[in-house]
């Protein structure tokens, strides 16, 4: 994912987390400061010394950003396609985990939309570390802190086009990173280490104003960031589908302060 730097006073980094308004939030941070510069990824950033510089993050109830994704990337696919002109990167990662990868665009965007939720879900163990919307939000705080030295900063650099090439929806099979709890727990150990200011998109307008006090400069939220508030998520599952991305996701959940238990819901029907 995408780190964004303010080079200058006030010095600081914003990580940037796949469906939790991160472009919306860019824009008001460019409002406010028009000289951001935004890299590819966190370990591609130039090796300064920026450990005391302040550092944000937005993240979100995992079962509440599966049920976006499906939403957006599933459901709303053939609206996407018409808007876009083209897949994402995300959606032909699906089509290939159902084995309807390659074809033609509209014929992927059908067969994406034609998707039920509980399908969705049983696609998830096989995509989940190949994409950014898919990937546990502990892997954006992977490099946090910066380098050591030049020489630990182009090290780092190749290993994260190693990391993104082993989990890459084009990569063979043979070569993939294959996932597991072990690996999971290591991130959970490493990003724990990490001084970075997490803030829940679900009580953003609540706590934004300490990304304000610490910048100096007040930054007006976008008014579409809203569109993340309500629970009509929980809609879309069942006590085995809560079971499972609460499975996949435990990760999250234990790092940024949400119930490990699965939401209780007054409707069980999934839509």
């Amino acid at each position: 994912m995408p780190l964004t730097v303010h080079p200058s006073e006030p010095r600081f980094l914003f990580f940037w987390n796949h469906k939790v308004a991160s472009r919306s939030l860019i824009h008001g941070l460019q409002s406010a400061f028009p000289d951001l510069r935004t890299y590819a990824q966190p370990g591609f950033r130039p090796p300064l010394d920026d450990t005391h510089w302040p550092r944000f993050m937005v993240v979100r109830n995992p079962w509440a950003r599966v049920a976006s994704c499906f939403r957006n990337k599933c459901r709303d696919a053939l609206g996407a396609l018409a808007r876009n002109g083209s897949l994402e990167p995300c959606q032909r990662h699906l089509l290939k985990a159902l084995g309807a990868w390659p074809c033609r665009p509209e014929t992927g965007a059908r067969r994406l939309a034609g998707l039920q939720f509980d399908e969705f879900v049983e696609l998830l163990p096989v995509v989940r570390d190949g994409n950014s919307h898919f990937r546990l939000q502990v892997d954006v705080l992977r490099h946090a802190t910066p380098p050591k030295s030049r020489l630990s900063w182009a090290g780092r650099g190749l290993g994260t086009l190693l990391h993104l090439g082993r989990t890459h929806y084009l990569t063979p099979d043979l070569l993939k990173a294959r996932q597991s709890e072990a690996r999971d727990r290591i991130a959970l150990s490493v990003v724990k280490e990490q001084r970075v200011r997490l803030i829940r998109l679900e009580r953003i307008f609540d706590e934004w104003w300490e990304v304000e006090e610490a910048l100096g400069k007040e930054v007006p939220l976008p008014w579409h960031a809203r569109s993340a508030s309500g629970d009509d998520w929980k809609a879309l599952y069942d006590s085995a589908l809560q079971e499972r991305v609460a499975s996949l996701y435990r990760t999250d959940l234990e790092m940024f302060g949400y119930e490990t238990d699965p939401p209780s819901s007054e409707s069980n029907q999934k839509v």
